[in-house]
């Protein structure tokens, strides 16, 4: 999943910030992606955190939710809230 993140981008051409593995034909609960995409530069890489078989444990405030626009990798084109 490493390799794939490094080399895939998003329609715009940047780099992946994120990858679930099914998105690479894995069925397995794994996600991987960059805590500080904005502060990547060619000196500083920040880490790529890893999550296996995450699980949601509480909500703080269900009612307030940020709202990103993000592109997709698996649909190229492919954007959404």
């Amino acid at each position: 999943m490493h390799a794939v993140m490094r080399t895939a981008t998003g329609n715009g051409g940047e780099p992946a910030v994120g990858l679930a593995a099914p998105q690479v034909g894995a069925d397995v609960r794994v996600v991987l992606f960059s805590s500080d995409p904005e502060a990547e530069t060619l000196e500083y890489k920040p880490p790529k955190l890893e999550l296996i078989n995450p699980k949601i444990v509480k909500v703080l405030n269900p009612k307030k939710r940020m709202q990103v626009w993000e592109n997709c990798l698996s649909i190229p084109g492919a954007f959404s809230r």
